[in-house]
């Protein structure tokens, strides 16, 4: 490997006292008492290979490495067996490598033999380090190795430096290369921890034992300082990682969970001990791989070989365990409320918890005997009660407290405390009141074997007056009720007197205060009387609720509540229900709802009665009414009422009052305050309104849609005949020329206010055959017309005013009935009234005796000739009929050239 040396006595050239280096430097290695840290490869057994050829250079050296220039590293012997150079005198094996041997002894050219100290180092620093250099690809590491090597086998450098010094390694070392020097001392450090030829390490160092609170469990730690693999086998205890108890190859500081099992079912008190075998490795072998190339260098390694050394050690719990156990149970009520007669019952479920044990505090599981039986645990139960307020919490029953009942529970041997157990009590409960559970575990009164694994005088009793212990039996009420009235007008309010019976004990009381109850009262509205039943009428209907909350005993009134709108019955049905409680006090009574239809709890609601009586009769051109009569009791407020009137179809045979042939209709409510009539708003007939209305009448509450009385379509009294007025008339009879005429109009059915009557005269022309009712054949006319009294007329008769004188002719009447506004209602017919006015009779005057004498004077004389002097009369024929059309004439002026006149009638 120094090959390159040249002459062996240049081995001597240069000391190196003044390279060495402190221990400790890392270069690549973990150093500690235990070996290198790291992955290293497995050395095979060098001896085994054969070699025939010459040794090779390999990557991992460093050439011009050392002191005096030549090269240090890892040579190849063959099949990758990595050598280093003990000669550094010699050549390098540059010749044919034979076999590798294994030598128990190395002397070096120099003459210094290896001790088996050393063999012993070198075998486990080479063994380690070579594999680690090369599965690194370190070559500062195997330069290091090489220098190592010569440590031992060097010549002295020249006599002053110990051979096995780390001096002498260090002095092949080139000042150029300060790494390789660190790297050197690192290997010198792992040497130094692994050069004793022992057969194997021991401790003395025990196995030891932690307690959990439980002291059943724990963990045990192996000794830091053991060297090798530690099997252990437990007495008492059990590894949980196995289930047995044994567990195998487990390392230096290992810690792992036990459990302890106690030897048998008599004895509480035990401890877990342990035996272990540690197989360890006591060191290297004392020896080295060798291989030889003539007499160039010869090249080693180590064998990886080490002693074998099984040693014993032991342990055992730092305090003794126990199989004990402090049996406690908690309860929780199955339910929170109970009735009088129930047994009530309590869900009990055990457990286990702390107590001291030799200064230390243990909390065991439950023991379980060798063949996983439970040991059974009896506990008592106390129910006391009732009490009418709440349960203050103690540790110690009060003195005085009620007892109610007792239960008794023991755990089964299967199941022990992994299940819950219901205990009921051997008493049933009679009163109401608040109860609650007491639960005790009295140790001198479990079985004998069970007494030995509880603490010495064991005994538990839980507090008195649990929440989770305590129920509540529920107060018993009903309730008698009253209202405040007897008879009430709609929309008028009343109020109910609930008075409370208690059944079943005291009313319950909570925060120093009697619980609150709260009833709900549904108020119900009939048309008839109801009828008292437990449940509501058919047809009942529900109109409101009101709420009243009871604070106690006494009696109570209710707000006041609206009786309603409608005329009927008015009855309340009160009822206490858990639903309407508040969610703290839901359960504290038992529910009950009074009947329905309790004549106490029954009010009658009146309201006004509302009639109507609709004028009978009307025609076109005047105006038709209804009214309302109301009577009896009205709501403060008043009432409304409108009116609408219905012209029935010419051909219905049943009433119809729909919208369709609704003709009359309130503009406004009528409004009353008091009994009385109240007549509608006037409606106007139109024309062409003819026939029967039937009137309807709707009564409301003013300013609202509330509905209190509707009328019935088609009731009697409830109807309006439309029809027109009639005129009828008696023409004048026996006029002679000269004479005046006058016209009678007798008048039947609705007349409107602010009607007249007129009448006007047509005459016939000279030549006229038929009369003509026309403003050129006018004659007369009534200039001022004449009042009709309004209403409902009866053979009214109405005399026009007299005409002037007529001459002898053919005439005509004609009347008209007009309204207010001068629309003609009714009209004569041209033909309805004629008459006659006749000539008048001629006179036949006797001769006149002999003349007198003239006396002067030219008197002319009218001699009236019968039939000689007659007058030419036109004769006017007026016939007036009367007709139910409205119809107007338009009448023109006549003609009265000749022997007539006009003639104004006043």
């Amino acid at each position: 490997m120094l090959q390159r040396l040249g002459n062996p006595s240049a081995r001597h050239l240069g000391k190196r006292r003044n390279r060495l280096v402190a221990a400790g430097l890392s270069f690549g290695l973990v150093i500690g008492a235990g070996g290198v840290i790291g992955t290293v490869s497995a050395v095979a057994p060098i001896s085994s290979v054969q070699t025939a050829d010459a040794a090779t250079e390999t990557p991992l050296m460093v050439h011009g490495a050392s002191t005096f220039g030549g090269d240090l590293g890892f040579y190849d012997a063959g099949n990758n067996q990595y050598g280093i150079c003990a000669d550094s005198a010699r050549a390098w094996p540059s010749g044919t490598t034979g076999p590798a041997s294994v030598n128990t002894s190395f002397t070096s050219d120099s003459g210094y033999n290896m001790s088996d100290v050393e063999l012993t180092g070198a075998n486990a620093t080479l063994s380690a380090l070579i594999p680690q250099a090369v599965s690194t690809n370190n070559p500062t590491l195997a330069a290091a190795l090489n220098a190592f090597v010569y440590a031992f086998t060097g010549s002295n450098l020249g006599g002053g430096v110990e051979r096995g010094t780390f001096e002498e390694g260090a002095g092949y070392i080139s000042n150029s290369h300060p790494e390789i020097l660190a790297a050197y001392s690192d290997v010198w450090n792992y040497y130094l921890a692994r050069n004793t030829p022992t057969s194997g390490a021991t401790t003395s160092t025990p196995l030891t034992f932690q307690v959990d609170a439980n002291n059943y469990t724990g963990t045990m730690t192996v000794p830091a300082d053991v060297l090798g693999s530690v099997d252990v086998l437990l007495t008492n205890g059990v590894f949980p990682a196995t289930g047995t108890n044994t567990i195998t190859g487990l390392a230096a500081g290992a810690v792992v969970q036990v459990r302890g099992v106690a030897p048998d079912d008599n004895t509480p008190d035990w401890e877990i001990s342990a035996v272990a075998t540690v197989h360890g490795q006591g060191g290297a072998k004392a020896e080295l791989t060798q291989w030889e190339t003539g007499s160039q260098q010869r090249l080693i390694a180590g064998t990886g070989a080490t002693n074998s050394a099984d040693y014993q050690i032991s342990g055992h719990d730092p305090v003794t365990r126990t199989s004990k156990f402090a049996p406690v149970l908690g309860t929780a009520v199955t339910t929170k409320f109970y009735k009088v007669g129930d047994k009530p019952q309590d869900d009990v479920t055990f457990s286990t918890v702390p107590f001291d044990h030799q200064d230390h505090s243990r909390n065991n599981p439950w023991y379980q005997s060798s063949s996983g039986a439970y040991f059974p645990v009896t506990a008592t139960g106390t129910l006391y009660g009732p009490s009418p307020v709440p349960f203050a919490e103690s540790d110690t029953v009060p003195a005085g407290a009620l007892v109610a009942g007792h239960a008794t529970v023991t755990t089964d041997k299967k199941t022990g405390p992994t299940v819950k157990y219901t205990a009921t009590s051997d008493t049933a409960v009679v009163e109401a009141g608040y109860y609650t559970w007491v639960w005790g575990i009295d140790g001198s009164a479990q079985p004998a074997s069970t007494q030995l694994f509880l603490p010495d005088a064991y005994s538990f009793t839980d507090r008195f007056g649990q929440v989770a212990e305590t129920s509540v039996v529920a107060t018993g009420l009903s309730f008698s009720t009253k209202l405040s009235d007897t008879s009430k007008a709609i929309t008028g309010t009343v109020t109910d007197t609930i008075t409370p019976t208690i059944h079943n004990g005291a009313w319950l009381q909570d925060g120093g205060a009697r619980v609150p109850a709260k009833l709900t009262g549904q108020v119900y509205w009939m048309p008839t009387k109801p009828v008292q039943s437990p449940t509501p009428n058919a047809g009942a209907e529900l109109i409101g609720t009101v709420s009243q909350t009871l604070g106690g005993p006494t009696a109570a009134t209710s707000p006041s509540f609206s009786v309603g709108n409608r005329p009927g019955y008015v009855t309340v049905q009160w009822s206490l229900k858990q639903s309407d409680q508040p969610a703290k006090y839901a359960g504290y009574f038992t529910e009950f709802t009074d009947d329905f239809g309790v004549p106490a709890e029954t009010v009658q609601v009146v309201g006004p009665t509302v009639t109507t009586k609709a004028q009978p009769l009307s025609g076109p051109g005047s105006t038709v009414q209804d009214t309302a009569t109301i009577t009896g009791p009205i709501p403060d407020g008043g009432v409304d009422t409108s009116f609408a009137g219905y012209l029935q179809p010419e051909d219905s045979t049943s009433p119809v009052c729909t919208e369709e042939n609704r003709i009359y209709l309130s503009t406004k409510p009528v409004h009353a305050d008091k009994p009385g009539d109240y007549p509608s708003e006037k409606f106007p007939v139109l024309d062409g309104q003819l026939g029967t209305v039937f009137w309807v009448e709707t009564t409301t509450l003013p300013g609202t849609d509330t509905v209190i009385s509707t009328g019935k379509c088609g009731q009697p009294g409830e109807t309006t005949l439309l029809i027109p007025p009639t005129v009828t008339t008696v023409p004048p009879t026996g006029l002679v020329e000269g004479d005046t005429a006058t016209d009678t109009a007798i008048v039947n059915g609705p007349i409107s206010d602010g009607s007249t009557l007129e009448f006007d005269i047509y005459g016939k022309k000279p030549g006229e055959t038929v009369l003509v009712c026309d403003d050129d054949h006018k004659v007369g006319e009534t200039t001022t017309p004449i009042p009709v009294t309004p209403g409902m007329a009866e053979h009214a008769e109405y005399t026009s005013p007299e005409s002037g004188p007529l001459p002898a002719g053919d005439y005509g009447y004609v009347e008209t009935l007009r309204d207010k506004d001068k629309n003609a209602i009714v009209t004569g017919g041209c033909h309805d009234e004629p008459f006659t006015v006749s000539t008048k009779p001629v006179v036949v005057t006797p001769p006149n005796p002999p003349a007198l004498a003239n006396t002067g004077s030219d008197t002319t004389g009218i001699i009236w000739a019968g039939g000689a002097a007659a007058i030419a009369v036109i004769a006017l024929g007026v016939i007036i009929t009367i007709t139910r059309r409205r119809r107007t004439t338009t009448i023109a002026p006549v003609d009265t050239t000749g022997t007539t006149e006009d003639i104004n009638l006043t």
